[in-house]
């Protein structure tokens, strides 16, 4: 199935650019290729074999760009009265928490401060000194190391 959709893709490409060169060249109509009839032949399958639905566009999958050469302004485009306006967003089911810094402003300063002050005295007493007690007694013994020796 992926083969032969790859295939059409390539049909059209060729077909596209075969429509392309000979109405760059005026050589002669535009269709008249046998890429193109073949392409437009796949296309037929398809669409009757789908139910009438053709698979480019379809629900769920992109729209397909324009063949290669075809500029903008040769792409049908959609009348205003037909343009639909963009979906309106259902209401929230719950209304969102709105002002619960500021309202709670003094806790949260309270927290915070506290928290770190209780941080911060903790680290003083069970990190800080124990190692600066390590430290001076380890100069305290040098002392009386070099004290005992002279």
């Amino acid at each position: 199935m992926r083969e032969r959709a790859r295939r059409g893709e390539e049909g059209e490409m060729r077909c596209a650019r075969e429509r392309t060169a000979a109405a760059a060249s005026g050589s002669h109509s535009v269709g008249s290729s046998s890429a193109c009839t073949a392409v437009n032949e796949v296309k037929r399958r398809r669409t009757a074999s789908e139910g009438g639905r053709a698979k480019a566009g379809g629900a769920g999958q992109p729209p397909r760009l324009p063949p290669h050469g075809q500029v903008a302004s040769q792409l049908p485009l959609a009348s205003p009265s037909t343009a639909q306006p963009p979906p309106r967003r259902a209401a929230m089911a719950i209304a969102p928490i709105q002002g619960a810094l500021r309202k709670h402003l003094l806790t949260n300063l309270s927290i915070g401060i506290g928290g770190g002050l209780v941080a911060g005295y903790s680290y003083w007493q069970l990190v800080h000194l124990p190692l600066v007690r390590k430290r001076d007694n380890w100069y305290l013994e040098q002392a009386k190391l070099k004290a005992e020796s002279a």
